[in-house]
């Protein structure tokens, strides 16, 4: 139903439509049921960036092909968040030390290194001032310290880019452990609604990490031999992600992995028939050289009943060492006589 109403004024008409809404309690939840497409990753095989393409290698080509890449496609695109946070890392299925240096309980705190009050304090005060009862905030301090360590040129080094890539990568690690305690909590609260995600720990997690990529590639293009260093050193995956425009929907991914498939295929049987046609080849070829050597038996057998027919017929004489020539003299002699007396 529509309800109209005229307004008029000097030189113009406004209309102004007004459409009942009907309301119920079925589009309280939505049109379309939603879903989080974000899935849990804990096959530490994906975090190999060709780890999709070669499962759509793997595919039975029948009917079904088209709906399995489809799972595939979905697949990937709800494992991505997590491999973004934890791929660089290896923290896929280590969910123990998150890839964080163990570090010595009995050592003193960071702040408290070097004070020589301490070396001679008792067991007790040492214990207080030790890692074993320092806050999480000066662990992770520690854990910081400790992956500087491993990278850093000298002593004094604090600044540079390895510096900042350890610190980096501490960090993350650090964080991806505290967000993954939230996550445990909030899987495990029966409070309804669910706790809201620690977005406050993601959002910067995902700019550190682009950060630290960022590091990586200044590095690299400084020094390589800092570079490799550094990667093997913290045991980072330096991943180099794909620019947008070469980001693939889901029609154009199927397309690409059908294509890619169809030309593996193809390689395959043209390799198996090329395999077969050797086979097949030194078949031949023995068949060939057998007949061959039937036929040359047999030559050499009637080229013997030759030459025995020759040897009768007195065109040849046997055991003859070289080529018999015919006494060519003699018979124009013969011939010669013959046309004088009867010519």
């Amino acid at each position: 139903m529509f309800l109209k109403r005229i307004t008029l004024f000097p030189q113009k008409h406004f209309y102004f439509c007004f459409r009942q809404l009907h309301l119920s309690n079925i589009l309280e939840y939505g049109r379309y049921p939603y879903f989080n497409i974000h899935k849990n990753v804990t096959d530490p095989k994906r975090q190999d960036p060709d780890y999709f393409e070669k499962e759509a290698e793997k595919l039975p080509l029948d009917a079904r092909y088209i709906d399995q890449l489809k799972n595939l496609w979905e697949e990937k695109i709800g494992s991505e968040r997590q491999l973004i946070f934890k791929a660089q890392d290896s923290l896929i299925g280590n969910s123990t030390d998150y890839g964080l240096p163990k570090l010595n309980l009995d050592e003193p705190k960071l702040d408290y290194k070097g004070i020589d009050a301490l070396e001679t304090a008792p067991e007790s005060v040492k214990k207080i001032f030790s890692l074993g009862h320092a806050s999480s905030r000066e662990i992770n301090m520690a854990w910081k310290m400790e992956m500087i360590k491993k990278v850093r040129r000298d002593e004094l080094d604090g600044k540079s880019l390895p510096a900042k890539i350890g610190w980096a990568t501490a960090t993350i690690r650090n964080w991806n452990r505290v967000y993954a305690e939230f996550e445990e909590k909030r899987n495990t609260s029966t409070r309804k609604p669910k706790l809201p995600r620690a977005t406050w720990i993601s959002h910067p997690l995902y700019l550190l990490i682009n950060q630290r990529r960022k590091w990586l590639r200044l590095l690299r293009e400084q020094s390589e031999e800092d570079f490799q260093r550094c990667i093997n050193e913290l045991k980072i995956s330096y991943i180099i992600q794909k620019e947008p425009e070469h980001v693939k929907t889901r029609k154009v991914w199927s397309e690409v992995q059908l294509k890619r498939r169809i030309a593996l295929e193809k390689e395959k049987q043209l390799e198996e028939l090329h395999i077969q046609l050797k086979e097949n080849r030194e078949e031949k070829l023995r068949s060939i050289n057998d007949e061959a050597n039937l036929l040359n038996k047999e030559l050499k057998q009637i080229m013997e009943r030759l030459h025995q027919l020759n040897i009768i017929e007195k065109k040849t004489v046997a055991n003859i060492v070289g080529e018999y020539q015919p006494n060519y003299i003699g018979e124009m002699t013969e011939i010669v006589d013959n046309s004088n007396l009867f010519g």
